[in-house]
């Protein structure tokens, strides 16, 4: 099963071997790549990077996406169903989850406001592993069997043969009969 997608949330960020800003860089991503979050360490993600392999980023740098699963939400401007609404978001919108109090998250919305939103209404989004490049399956050719060769008695064919007057068959007979069995 795959983890949930988080979304690179600034113009260009590292990618470190391990859980600290002291580790290596193994990768550099973009603003807006999504990536699929294996594990979790304190502050950090480990993430499966786009082109295989795995890094470790900081959670500062990710918003996790999460999906709308209400017909239409009302986006607050606090956590709370008695804080004034800023917006409104629809099924299957998606939203960057920025922080969490109680039962509710905050999220950014498209426009680069922050919104709140009650956290039964939505879910995480599911990275979805990319299907493996399909190899076209040559199915084997199969040629049918020939049919078998039924093999009388030679001799009596050739004797047949030579009581026909077909000599030269006979003949041909009676030597594959000497070639097999001396």
């Amino acid at each position: 099963a795959a983890g949930p997608v988080l979304k690179i949330d600034r113009i260009q960020v590292n990618i470190r071997a391990d859980a600290t800003v002291q580790a290596a860089r193994v990768a550099v991503l973009q603003q807006g790549v999504e990536v699929e979050a294996l594990s979790r360490k304190d502050e950090w993600f480990r993430i499966r990077l786009p082109e295989g392999g795995e890094g470790w980023i900081h959670s500062g740098l990710v918003q996790e996406v999460v999906v709308v699963t209400g017909d239409v939400v009302r986006l607050r401007e606090a956590g709370s169903t008695n804080a004034p609404m800023i917006a409104t978001a629809s099924k299957g919108d998606e939203l960057g989850k920025v922080g969490e109090r109680g039962n509710w998250y905050e999220v950014a919305l498209p426009g680069g406001d922050r919104g709140w939103i009650w956290k039964e209404l939505v879910q995480p989004k599911a990275f979805i592993l990319p299907a493996p490049a399909s190899v076209p399956i040559e199915e084997p050719i199969v040629e049918p069997a020939p049919p078998p060769v039924l093999r009388g008695n030679l001799y009596a064919d050739g004797l047949v043969r030579a009581a026909a007057g077909e000599y030269e068959e006979a003949l041909a007979l009676f030597n594959e009969v000497l070639a097999e069995n001396p």
